[in-house]
């Protein structure tokens, strides 16, 4: 079994690169292949980075707005951007 002090360091940084890799396709165009990346940066940032909000709450904004281009995915933009506002407001009231 590997032990959370390695784990992390191989994947801590995965959920950070993902995402990045996901704003580089959207510039020139290739939104269906950044939304792909975008959607596992979230999930990677919601298993890694469970004690970090705002990572969370970024990976979700990228994502929506990357949703929110395509008629067929603008109800999944609008739910996560409402997870990132609610993340956000819940880290300012001092809640998480």
């Amino acid at each position: 079994m590997t032990s959370p002090a390695i784990y992390c360091a191989k994947n801590c940084e995965r959920g950070g690169l993902v995402n990045a890799l996901g704003l580089y396709l959207s510039a020139p165009g290739d939104l269906a292949g950044a939304i792909t990346l975008l959607r596992r940066a979230v999930v990677i940032n919601e298993i890694v980075h469970i004690d970090n909000p705002e990572i969370i709450a970024s990976a979700l904004g990228n994502l929506s707005g990357r949703l929110e281009k395509h008629e067929a995915t603008r109800d999944d933009a609008e739910a996560a951007y409402t997870r990132a506002l609610e993340t956000e407001e819940a880290i300012l009231a001092g809640c998480l």
